[in-house]
This record gives structure tokens, C-alpha cells and sequence, in this order.
């Protein structure tokens, strides 16, 4: 089963992938879930169904599951549909909370379980983790006083700031306007990291395989780029051995069998970690690089299903 959302490019990606090996599937976009219904029974073991246009599919008949559902409280308010009621509201946010019960602790292969998703909804947090590793990780601050900003950008001359939580945001440079504004801080918690000079690495660990790719960039958020006039070459390279086992050691130990890690590696040959995804949006890199990433992802989905 596919949990997501229509139009979003992994989710569609994987589909046609599967579609293409003959491999059942079915897909669960979020944005129509007033056509679904979804029953968990676990008093005596596991059982449940999923209704959806009138199909009905017992859980037995899954054998996999691929996670990448987007916040529900943005799904609500971009469908009419379901922002026209209380109820369809009450419906969206029921059915998703028996989804993730049952993705956690079911035993067929999930993509990825929601308790280890979880680690990226502290952005400090997951950094102690990639420490644990052997990363290096940047020097960081997360803070809501002003002074304590103020004297941790003047120690490191360089700081960039970004979310502290799973909610997507830019990488910037903290600049004049952004010290002119320093006092706003008071009012959410911001993380402030050195910025760390060298050359992005993305590495996909799907499974047991890895996947990497060097980015040549000069903006502060390669992902940004284009919209600020930054060229852009993203590439595959071999990733040296070490630094491969240890992306699959920390992807593991997260108990992310997908997993998407940014890594920057600096001029000394030193590798600093910043961030584990558990969602990646692989097929951007896909496109750029020709790595079969989307192959990947439908064989590790595919590899525990009856023959």
C-alpha cells in the first residue's frame, strides 16, 4: 500500500514503478480519504480492513507499506472538500491517526515506521544522534534570548539559521537584516549552526544499498538555488567506503530503512552531518544523477511480498 498524496513526485514515481514490475498495489491519497474507511481491531492480535471506493481489503492481503503522508492539517485546508465540514475534517484526522497506528506495529516492511520518522521532529535531537554515529555535526545553538544569539554569531563570525522542527524551511546566512531582527527570536525557538565551508553530499540509503551524489553549489541552500540565481550541478560520485558504511550504520540505527542524509565534506576531508530525512523527495535526484532510486525503493517493498 501507498499512503500519500497524488501528484507529489515519490509517491507517483514509486506507483509507476511498481505498476510497471506487476506488483499489486494500492494507493491512499490523503486528499481523498472521505472515500475510504479504515477499521483496526487489536484485542486479539491484529486485524482490520481497508474500505476505499467500495473495495475492501483485508490488512492480511498487505504486505508492505510506504509512508509519506503530508501534515493533515495542511491537507484539510487545501481541500475544499474536506475543509467545507466539520466532519470531513473530524474523518481526515481519525482515519490518519488509525493509519499510523497500524503502520507501527504492523509486521510487514513499512516505509518508514512513524516512531522512527519521529527523530526529525527535533532537528537538536537527531543532531545527538548523527553525533553518536561519528559525524561530525556544527557547532549549534538553539535559543529564544537574544544576548545568547547575538554572542554565538560573534564567536562564529559565519552562522546560518534554519527550523528547529520537520517543518521545511530555507537555510540562510544570518546577515544585517537578520541581526536587525535578532530580538524576534524571543518569540520561537531558533537554531543557529556554524556554517561549515565545503562541497553538500546527498546519500540515499535504501535498504542495504547507498546512494550518493555530490552537489557543486554556492548558495547557502543548494535547494534554493535556482530561484536565487545560483548555478546548480548535482551529480553521482562514489562515496568512500568509510563514510558509505557509516550513512548505513546511522540509517539503521534510526531504524530508517529509507533514509535521505545530508552530509557536507570540508577541504581537510572531514565529513559533517546535518540532517537524517525520513521522507526523501529521492526522485529529484533521481532526475539529475540517473540513480535508480525509485528501483530501489519499489525492489525493498517488493522483496517480502509472496511470490
Amino acid at each position: 500500500m501507498l499512503w500519500g498524496i497524488s501528484g507529489d513526485p515519490a509517491f507517483d514515481s514509486l506507483r509507476r514503478e511498481l505498476r510497471g514490475r506487476g506488483v499489486p498495489q494500492v494507493a491512499l491519497d490523503q486528499r481523498q480519504v472521505r472515500r475510504a474507511r479504515f477499521e483496526l481491531d487489536t484485542c486479539d492480535g491484529l486485524a482490520g480492513r481497508l474500505e476505499l471506493d467500495g473495495d475492501v481489503i483485508d490488512i492480511d492481503e498487505i504486505g508492505a507499506i510506504f509512508v509519506r503522508p503530508f501534515d493533515i492539517r495542511q491537507v484539510v485546508r487545501e481541500s475544499a472538500d474536506l475543509a467545507s465540514s466539520a466532519e470531513g475534517r473530524d474523518e481526515a484526522v481519525t482515519l490518519q491517526q488509525r493509519l499510523f497506528a497500524w503502520t507501527e506495529i504492523s509486521d510487514v516492511v513499512v516505509l518508514n515506521r512513524p516512531s522512527a520518522m519521529a527523530s526529525n521532529c527535533s532537528k537538536p535531537y537527531q543532531a545527538e544522534l548523527i553525533r553518536r554515529s561519528g559525524f561530525e555535526i556544527p557547532p549549534t545553538l538553539v535559543t529564544t534570548t537574544p544576548d545568547d544569539a547575538r554572542d554565538f554569531i560573534a564567536r562564529y563570525d559565519r552562522v546560518i539559521y534554519k527550523s528547529v522542527s520537520d517543518s521545511r524551511s530555507m537555510v540562510s546566512r544570518v546577515g544585517a537584516t537578520e541581526l536587525a531582527a535578532i530580538q524576534d527570536v524571543a518569540n520561537c525557538p531558533t537554531q543557529f549552526q556554524a556554517r561549515i565551508a565545503g562541497t553538500d553530499w546527498r546519500v540515499h540509503v535504501v535498504g542495504d544499498d547507498v546512494y550518493a551524489c555530490e552537489i557543486e553549489c554556492e548558495a547557502d541552500d543548494y535547494r534554493c538555488a535556482e530561484e536565487q540565481g545560483f548555478a546548480l550541478e548535482i551529480r553521482s560520485a562514489p562515496l568512500p567506503e568509510p563514510i558509505a558504511a557509516r550513512c548505513h550504520g546511522l540509517a539503521h540505527s534510526l531504524n530508517l530503512p529509507l533514509a535521505g542524509i545530508d552530509l557536507r565534506r570540508t577541504v581537510d576531508d572531514e565529513w559533517y552531518c546535518f540532517e537524517v530525512n525520513p521522507a526523501p523527495a529521492f526522485t529529484y535526484y533521481e532526475q539529475e544523477t540517473g540513480q535508480p532510486l525509485a528501483a530501489a525503493v519499489a525492489q525493498l517493498l517488493s522483496a517480502g511480498l509472496p511470490s
